[in-house]
């Protein structure tokens, strides 16, 4: 699933709000919170509150960062192939002073079936909520 929106900023600009993790609680309405080291391989501490949905905590590994370019993390649910979710935020030089945020999820493993399409749709509602923020 992806959701992307054109931001009237640069890359520098939407970077740093996206690297400060102190500042998500402040703007973000579907990540609250995020702690731990920015730096490739560190394990992160993810809270999110999907709309319509409840607060959950994950731990996901960091596997890509590509200053004011990407950033993504994996996560897992207890172990490979239970629930995996692979979240990509990219960020693309549009016009001048402006960009288009793309976040992405590609979730696998058995639990998905079990989770159903209003997972998926709170999921997504969240990743549009956040684009608005």
């Amino acid at each position: 699933m992806q959701s992307k929106i054109k931001i009237k900023a640069t890359k520098e600009e939407v970077w740093n709000a996206l690297t400060d993790f102190n500042k998500f609680p402040i703007w973000n309405p579907f990540i609250i919170s995020i702690s731990g080291k920015l730096e490739i391989g560190s394990q992160l501490n993810v809270n999110i509150k999907p709309p319509n949905g409840k607060k959950m905590t994950f731990k996901p590994k960091l596997v890509t960062l590509e200053e004011n370019v990407e950033l993504t993390w994996l996560g897992r649910f207890l172990f490979r192939g239970i629930l995996d979710g692979k979240h990509t935020f990219k960020i693309i030089e549009k016009d001048e002073g402006s960009v288009e945020f793309i976040h992405r999820e590609r979730f696998s493993g058995v639990l998905l079936f079990f989770l159903g399409r209003k997972f998926m749709q709170n999921t997504k509602s969240g990743f549009e909520e956040m684009n608005l923020s």
